[in-house]
């Protein structure tokens, strides 16, 4: 049975945009989950648009991005160490950029499964609401028992049905049964990037080798 897989981090760097239009062009991919603020965003961006593939929002604020001149991370948002402002100021410029690169999304997700963490989820909804992004990622196993669980927190508290949020479930790709009827979440790279700060460029290459071999591309 072919396999439909949502890829993530476009933008990041050229090595994972290679490698995300190539599945694309095998039809692999029926989703490309794509960073608005990162290095890369428009390399191939033009050769992607091309095909029938649906381009999801990547919402991103760990990586490259600053609150009051200094970098954010994943653990600065679970303990809340950074100003409100910063993500509905964070929101609005990506939404802002991707209109100019004639985007539109409907769909949500997240670099480090960000959308997750109940307080971001919080001050997100509205603003998801206000842009009409109704469809959020969850899946149904992920890399880490605290995020699964703050999926399901996230979802009961935030992104309620009766708002008219939709999950969209999906499944980790190394993770998953092969009978699996969930899109599978993949994050290929053609390539080792150059990107030190990357802790996955070396996962992101064999995880890319992997899928070439099983599919025989």
């Amino acid at each position: 049975m072919q396999k439909i897989f949502v890829a993530d981090d476009w933008g990041l760097s050229k090595p994972i945009n290679d490698s995300i239009l190539l599945l694309v062009k095998c039809g692999l991919v029926g989703r490309v989950s794509l960073i608005v603020n990162a290095p890369f965003t428009e390399y191939l961006l033009d050769e992607l648009k091309k095909y029938s593939v649906d381009i999801s929002f990547h919402f991103n604020l760990t990586s490259g991005v600053k609150s009051a001149h200094r970098a954010v991370g994943f653990r600065d948002l679970v303990l809340g160490r950074y100003e409100r402002s910063f993500v509905s100021d964070q929101f609005a410029i990506q939404v802002e950029v991707s209109k100019q690169l004639g985007l539109a999304f409907s769909i949500l997700e997240s670099h480090q499964y960000i959308h997750f963490i109940p307080s971001i989820g919080k001050l997100l909804a509205p603003l998801l609401l206000r842009n009409k992004i109704l469809q959020i990622r969850s899946q149904e196993s992920v890399l880490h028992p605290t995020a699964k669980l703050g999926s399901f927190w996230a979802f009961r508290t935030n992104y309620k049905e009766e708002l008219g949020f939709e999950k969209i479930m999906t499944a980790e790709f190394l993770l998953t049964s092969k009978d699996t009827t969930k899109l599978m979440v993949i994050h290929p790279a053609s390539s080792v990037s150059e990107d030190t700060q990357d802790p996955w460029r070396f996962k992101r290459y064999k995880q890319f080798l992997k899928i070439k071999n099983e599919f025989l591309l």
